[in-house]
């Protein structure tokens, strides 16, 4: 039996399910194993006559295995469902705080109830989502015993909330009832102040860069055969100049004390940090100017342009190539609904 609808569906489930019974359990445990009978830590729990546990045994061994505590059962269980004395069913859902719980989600999609789904961190109920952050561990709420034999005390006396909570409706639907979560988003900005000072530098740049663009040594193209004698010299040409210009920023930086010296630099991340960037644009008479202006032309595809529409798209990654490498860019989080 499969995605359970109600209570009456665990119920039934619970009560059709036969105990295991064997040198390491007793019928007093009361381990009725979910689907596998190898898997008997995956369980249902019955915690109370209205209030039932769907476990995927993930923190089992932080609360003594089988003689488990009502609060630390219905808690740490990814699916609980229970009746109030109204006669209403609720159903709690709680996500794992693990990253990568290929186990864990497999359990979530078959006993989930009817009608949600659970991708990562956003819970759909009927197609609407909510989000449903990854909770602490159980060793932090617990105290435990570690590999040396002393005794860690709990982290946090307190269990946490990370969990959602649905109203069973009569029409088949659930309603949310505990708090609504909002998810951490990493944003981006440009320190628009700070790129005001290299306005000017960049705008020159770009000018020099569209003068020039005819004059530079453009890559080959791909599609042609590797056996071609003229392919292979226009490659080799390439790599060369690319090659040279790269020497040459680089060297550039260590005379004017921007990058150590003897030491080796990555030449696709060193063009990028910033006093390194700062200084070739400032260096417009110098021959690193042109050096750097043809690496840049290289890394912002100016190679690729082909008509007016082209030409736009270049600019804009221009503009996003410069702004990252004169470390304008600045990330933040933000909570935002899914």
């Amino acid at each position: 039996m499969y995605k359970p609808s109600n209570l009456n569906d665990v119920i039934y489930w619970y009560n059709n399910i036969r105990p295991m019974v064997s040198k390491n359990h007793t019928l007093e445990d009361d381990i009725r194993p979910i689907g596998d009978r190898k898997r008997k830590w995956e369980r249902i729990v019955k915690i109370t006559a209205n209030k039932y546990a769907l476990s995927d045994g993930t923190a089992w061994h932080w609360y003594g295995g089988g003689n488990y505590e009502e609060r630390l059962v219905s808690h740490f269980a990814p699916i609980t469902w229970w009746r109030d004395r109204k006669g209403t069913e609720f159903v709690r859902i709680r996500n794992s705080p693990y990253s990568h719980a290929s186990s864990f989600c497999n359990f979530m999609r078959y006993y989930l109830p009817e009608g949600m789904h659970l991708d990562n961190t956003t819970l759909y109920v009927h197609r609407i989502p909510y989000h449903l952050p990854k909770p602490m561990h159980a060793y932090r709420f617990l105290s435990h015993t570690q590999y040396d034999g002393t005794v860690k005390p709990a982290e946090h006396k307190r269990l946490d909330d990370k969990y959602l909570v649905f109203r069973k409706e009569d029409g088949g639907g659930y309603t949310l009832v505990s708090k609504k979560f909002k998810k951490d988003v990493q944003r981006s900005k440009v320190d628009k102040h700070a790129k005001a000072k290299h306005k000017n530098d960049i705008l020159e740049l770009r000018t020099y860069i569209e003068t020039m663009s005819g004059m530079f040594i453009k890559p080959p193209a791909h599609y042609r055969s590797w056996n071609d004698p003229v392919y292979q010299e226009e490659l080799a040409a390439y790599h060369d100049t690319l090659s040279e210009a790269y020497k040459c920023v680089i060297a550039h930086g260590k005379a004017h004390g921007v990058l150590e010296d003897n030491k080796y630099f990555n030449r696709d991340t060193v063009i990028r940090k910033p006093d390194l960037v700062k200084l070739c644009l400032r260096d417009s008479e110098h021959e690193v100017y042109y050096r750097f202006a043809y690496i840049t032309w290289i890394q912002t595809e100016g190679n690729s342009i082909a008509d007016s529409d082209a030409f736009k798209r270049w600019r804009n990654r221009f503009n996003n190539h410069m702004n990252k490498a004169l470390g304008l860019v600045q990330t933040y989080t933000t909570k935002v609904d899914v």
